[in-house]
């Protein structure tokens, strides 16, 4: 039947059934090449982008007004405010480059303090009092309570001898207030953070 179609549409072209293909001869004066159909060509982009509203071609722009370019200028220096320093909020006088550490707590609650690079982490118990002799200047004072509540820290400083620092723990609400470093510089300056 299909060959009969075949032979009804154009009655130059015969079909041939070989190993389940048909093979299309051309008889007479028409070339295989008008039969065939055409190869379609293949685009880099789907055919979706070829149909509406995804075909519009880009719109042209009217060119920018020409401006005369604008010279480079480099800004002014700026000169840096020197930064004020920080106020310390006390001073001990160094006996000998070294200063001792009177620590009070006065909270309910146990504190954990180490003197970096001198003591291992210790524990003061609640309402009791540490010394620490003999540290050399500069240096770093950690304490933290235990339950994590803030410390408001008072200091005393050569009371009751030289190069003697009372360094007072007490419970606070105000976490503006909460102190849990002490350092003290080379020239005795005493800070808290």
């Amino acid at each position: 039947m299909a060959i009969q179609y075949l032979l009804a549409k154009s009655n130059r072209t015969l079909a041939v059934l070989l190993g389940g293909s048909f093979i299309f001869l051309g008889l007479g004066s028409t070339p295989l090449a008008a039969i065939a159909t055409p190869l379609v060509k293949q685009t880099s982009q789907p055919s979706i982008f070829q149909e509406p509203p995804y075909n519009r071609t880009p719109r042209e722009t009217a060119p920018l007004p020409t401006t005369a370019p604008t010279p480079a200028t480099t800004p002014a220096p700026t000169e840096l405010l020197p930064q004020p320093e920080p106020r310390p909020d006390g001073v001990v006088n160094l006996a000998g480059n070294r200063v001792t550490i009177q620590m009070v707590n006065e909270t309910g609650a146990a504190v954990s303090y180490q003197v970096v690079g001198d003591t291992e982490v210790r524990t003061l118990a609640g309402r009791t009092t540490v010394t620490l002799r003999d540290l050399p200047a500069p240096t770093t004072l950690t304490f933290r309570r235990q339950d994590q509540g803030l410390l408001v820290v008072t200091l005393r400083a050569n009371a009751p001898n030289p190069g003697t620092l009372i360094v007072n723990l007490d419970e606070t609400t105000d976490f503006a207030a909460d102190r849990t470093t002490l350092n003290i510089s080379e020239l005795g300056e005493v800070f808290l953070n």
